[in-house]
C-alpha cells in the first residue's frame, strides 16, 4: 500500500501543483458568494428538541471498506466487518426489530463516504429500500455524506478529473488524519467542481427519500466548506419548492472550535461528537461532568431554536468501536444529555453492532437499559419539549483555536455543576448566540479577557451599563489592547489573584462561589444530604412550569432523602396553588415535607437511583405523561 501511495504521488505531481494553484485562484471567488443562514421555520416538527431518539446505523460494503482503510476500524474482526457490510440487506429485519425495541425514531445511514459514484451505487440501491422500510416503521432517516473524503484508489480510477480536486498543503496532498490513513485524500472545498459533485450526491439522497442530510469530515478551507453547505441548501430549497414538500434540513460535524463553529449557522440542526467519557464517578479520574460542561458551551454558542444532539467519541471502557458500556452508563448517558437540553446520539459501529445482531448478552443487556430510558422519555415528552434554561449566572467561555477551554474556565464550570450552581454560558466570538445577556444577572470571566470585535464589546458594555454584575480577571499592570481595553469600559469586580491561581490548579475557593451566587441574587437550587448529584433547572417556554432534573453520578449507590430548596421568585412571584410532582424511569420517587412560601419551594426526595425529575407546576395544568408523537 505505501508503494501505491508513492506511485500515485509521483504520477500526478504536476497535476497536484496545478490543482493547488487553481484552488488559490478560486478561494477569492468563493468568498465573494453569499453564505446561507438557516432559519427556525425549516426545522421540521419531528426534529425539534425533545422529539427524537437518534442512532447512527453506519453500514454497507463501502463503510466496511472505509473501516479497513482507517485507523479506528483496522482492528474490526471478520464477523464485525461482515455485519457492518450487510446491515442494510441481510440483517435488515434484525436491525429494525432492535430499533423498534429501543424506541428509536431517527437514524442515519451511509449514503456516500468518499468512493466513486460507481462504487457507491450498490449501497445506495440497498438504501432506497431501507429508507422506505424506515418510513413504514415511523423512523426518519439522515443521509450521511463525507464533505471532503476521497478514496483515491476508487475516485482516480473512475473519475480521473478528481485529481484536480485534491487539497494541497506544502506541495503535498492532504490525507485524512495524516500519514496513518494514506488511502484517504482530502478534497479542496474551494473547488467548484468538487462542490457540484458532492451536492449532486446529496440530491440523490433526497430523491431516495432522506429526511435530513449530514456532512462529515469538515476539513480544509472553512469558507469553501460553508459555500458547499450553502449550495446544498439552495439545491434542497429548490427541490422543496418543486415538490411542495418541506426542505430537507442539514447538519454538519463542525466540532467545538469557535473558528469552525460558525459553519453551524448554515444548519438547521447541531450535532457533535464531543463526549470523551461515559458519565460517572471513576476511581482513576474522579467525578466526570465534562459532557454536561460541553453541552452548556454548545447551548451558549448556537441559535436557541437549533435542536442539538451529541455522542460519546470515547467510552470509559475504551474506544467506542471496541467496547460496550454497562447498563448504568447507558442510562446516565441518555439522562445527562436530555437533562441539559440536548439529546444523546448513539454510535454502535463495531463490537456493539455485531454483538447486538448476534444476540450476545453484554449487548442485549445494554440495549435493554437504552430501551428502558428511551421509552420513559417518550412517555414523558412534555418534560423536554418547548423548554428553556433558567439561570441567573453566565460563564464567559474563551475556547482557544483548537476548541479547548482554558484550565480556569473548565475548573469553574465543573465546580458550578458539582455545587449545583445553575448557570449558562456566553461564548467569545459567538456572543450574539445563546440566551440573551439580559437573562443573566451576573457574568463571570474566569480568564484574562481576549480581544473582542466591536459588536461583542458593545454587548458587554451594554450589559455592564444596564446593571449586570461582572467578575473578571484583571490584566497584568500595563497591559493594553484587546480585552484589557474593553475591561476599562466595564464596571467589574476583580477576581483575586489567589483565586485565579487556585482555579489554574483545579480548585475553586468556596468563598468565591459564594460571592458569585450572592451577586446573582442567591441560589436557584440548593441540595443537602447528597454527594454526587448534579441538577439542572428548566422551565416551559410559555408557562410557569419548572422542571428540575436530578442526576446521580454514583453508579451503585442511590442517593436517599435528598433535601431540595428552590428559589423561583424571579420567575414566579408566588407558587401558591402549585403542585410538586416527581418522576423517574427507575420508579417514581416519593416527595416529603413539601413547603411552598411565596416564590420558594422546599421538599425531600426519598430516592435518586440514577435520574429523577421534579416538576413544580400549577395544579391540574401540566401532565408529562404523553404518548409519543411520531
Amino acid at each position: 500500500m505505501p508503494y501505491m501511495f508513492a506511485w500515485v504521488f509521483r504520477r500526478f505531481t504536476w497535476m497536484f501543483i496545478i490543482s493547488a494553484a487553481a484552488a488559490t485562484l478560486m478561494a477569492s471567488a468563493c468568498l465573494a458568494d453569499e453564505f446561507y443562514t438557516a432559519r427556525p421555520e425549516d426545522v421540521p416538527d419531528w426534529a425539534k428538541q425533545g422529539m427524537f431518539h437518534f442512532i447512527r446505523i453506519d453500514g454497507g460494503r463501502i463503510e466496511s471498506l472505509k473501516a479497513e482503510r482507517t485507523q479506528w476500524g483496522r482492528e474490526f474482526t471478520d464477523d464485525e466487518k461482515e455485519t457492518l457490510a450487510n446491515i442494510y440487506d441481510k440483517y435488515q429485519d434484525k436491525i429494525f426489530a432492535r430499533l423498534k425495541e429501543a424506541d428509536f425514531n431517527w437514524i442515519w445511514v451511509t449514503w456516500s463516504n468518499g468512493w466513486s459514484a460507481a462504487d457507491e451505487r450498490e449501497n445506495q440501491r440497498q438504501l432506497r429500500k431501507f429508507i422506505k422500510r424506515a418510513h413504514a416503521d415511523g423512523m426518519h432517516v439522515t443521509a450521511y455524506l463525507s464533505a471532503t473524503n476521497m478514496f483515491w484508489e476508487s475516485t482516480l480510477r473512475d473519475e480521473p478529473e478528481s485529481i484536480t480536486w485534491v487539497l494541497i498543503e506544502s506541495g503535498r496532498p492532504v490525507t485524512y488524519g495524516g500519514p496513518l490513513n494514506p488511502m484517504r485524500f482530502i478534497a479542496d472545498a474551494r473547488n467548484p467542481d468538487w462542490r457540484k459533485y458532492i451536492v449532486k450526491k446529496a440530491a440523490g439522497a433526497i430523491d431516495a427519500g432522506a429526511d435530513a442530510v449530514f456532512f462529515d469530515n469538515i476539513i480544509g478551507n472553512r469558507d469553501g466548506l460553508k459555500l458547499l453547505f450553502s449550495q446544498y441548501q439552495d439545491m434542497a430549497r429548490r427541490k422543496a419548492a418543486k415538490s411542495g414538500a418541506l426542505k430537507v434540513p442539514l447538519y454538519v460535524n463542525a466540532h467545538l472550535d469557535p473558528e469552525r463553529m460558525y459553519l453551524n449557522d448554515t444548519c438547521e440542526i447541531i450535532w457533535n461528537e464531543y463526549g470523551k467519557d461515559t458519565p460517572g464517578v471513576w476511581q482513576d479520574v474522579g467525578w466526570d461532568v465534562s459532557n454536561a460542561r460541553r453541552t452548556r458551551f454548545i447551548l451558549g454558542a448556537k441559535f436557541p431554536w437549533q435542536p442539538h444532539k451529541y455522542e460519546d467519541d470515547k467510552y470509559h471502557c475504551g474506544p467506542r468501536e471496541r467496547c460496550i458500556p454497562g447498563q448504568v452508563e447507558q442510562k446516565l448517558s441518555i439522562a445527562e444529555a436530555w437533562a441539559f437540553g440536548s439529546s444523546f446520539s448513539r454510535n454502535i459501529e463495531g463490537r456493539f453492532l455485531n454483538a447486538l445482531i448476534r444476540d450476545e448478552k453484554e449487548a442485549t443487556d445494554a440495549w435493554a437499559a437504552i430501551a428502558q430510558y428511551n421509552k420513559w422519555i417518550s412517555a414523558h415528552r412534555a418534560l423536554y419539549t418547548d423548554s428553556v434554561p433558567v439561570a441567573r449566572i453566565a460563564l464567559m467561555s474563551q475556547y482557544d483555536g483548537r476548541g479547548y477551554a482554558g484550565v480556569q474556565e473548565q475548573t469553574l464550570a465543573d465546580a458550578f455543576l458539582k455545587e449545583n450552581i445553575i448557570f449558562g454560558m456566553k461564548v467569545i466570538r459567538r456572543l450574539a448566540r445563546g440566551e440573551p445577556f439580559g437573562n443573566y444577572k451576573t457574568l463571570v470571566i474566569p480568564d484574562v479577557l481576549k480581544a473582542l470585535g466591536p459588536d461583542e464589546e458593545a454587548l458587554l458594555v451594554a450589559y455592564s451599563r444596564s446593571g449586570g454584575k461582572i467578575f473578571a480577571v484583571t490584566p497584568e499592570p500595563g497591559a493594553s489592547g484587546g480585552g484589557a481595553e474593553t475591561l476599562k469600559k466595564l464596571n467589574y469586580m476583580p477576581i483575586a489573584a489567589e483565586t485565579y491561581k487556585k482555579m489554574g490548579e483545579h480548585d475553586v475557593p468556596a468563598a468565591f462561589l459564594a460571592d458569585v451566587t450572592k451577586a446573582s441574587g442567591g441560589a436557584l437550587v440548593t441540595l443537602a444530604n447528597e454527594k454526587y448529584v448534579v441538577s439542572n433547572l428548566m422551565k416551559k417556554k410559555n408557562d410557569n412550569v419548572f422542571i428540575l432534573h436530578l442526576l446521580n453520578y454514583e453508579h451503585n449507590t442511590p442517593e436517599k432523602n435528598v433535601k431540595v430548596a428552590l428559589d423561583l421568585s424571579d420567575f414566579a412571584h408566588s407558587l401558591n396553588g402549585y403542585t410538586v410532582s416527581a418522576f423517574s424511569p427507575d420508579g417514581d420517587p416519593e416527595l416529603r415535607d413539601v413547603k411552598i412560601k411565596g416564590g420558594t419551594c422546599e421538599f425531600t426526595i426519598d430516592r435518586i437511583e440514577h435520574y429523577a425529575v421534579v416538576v413544580v407546576h400549577p395544579s391540574k395544568v401540566f401532565d408529562p405523561r404523553l404518548a409519543e408523537p411520531r
